[in-house]
């Protein structure tokens, strides 16, 4: 159950949804969001430099750079993945490993699904858009500045 609230909520991170920046209350549900937030970056950064390859130094470079000014809270945050993920295994080894590999084969098909949208509106415009991948790491979309996530 609190595995489709986790995917629920990082299916709704995707790069043209109005994502909330406010906290739902839920831990699993802000958890996920966030989660979901911070792996659609990388993802994108993955799927840009794939295709553009003349494009990926300085995507791979804005990652970097976005990735060093909230280190700590991604840090944190995969502190909180992991200890969700133990939880949910109820302290099973074998459960935990289940559950970890059950959520990377998610998040394969989020890629592939994020990968889909980001081509479908042409070659020019998938272009434009990871031309634009450094900047759009400076939007507020992908701020996780306090108290942006509350």
């Amino acid at each position: 159950m609190r595995k489709a609230i986790i995917l629920a909520a990082f299916f709704s991170t995707s790069v043209s949804s109005q994502q909330s920046q406010d906290s739902t209350g839920d831990y699993a549900m802000d958890l996920g969001q966030v989660y979901g937030a911070v792996r659609a970056v990388g993802y994108m950064k993955d799927i840009c430099n794939e295709a553009f390859p003349e494009l990926a130094p300085a995507n791979s470079e804005a990652q970097r750079e976005w990735r060093a000014k909230y280190l700590t809270l991604l840090q944190e945050l995969e502190k909180h993945w992991e200890s969700f993920a133990w939880q949910e295994a109820k302290g099973n080894p074998t459960d935990h490993m289940k559950f970890i590999s059950n959520m990377e084969d998610t998040f394969d098909q989020y890629k592939i699904g994020l990968d889909t949208e980001l081509r479908s509106d042409g070659p020019e415009i998938f272009r434009a858009i990871c031309e634009n991948y450094p900047k759009y790491l400076t939007t507020e979309r992908t701020n996780l500045d306090f108290p942006h996530y509350r």
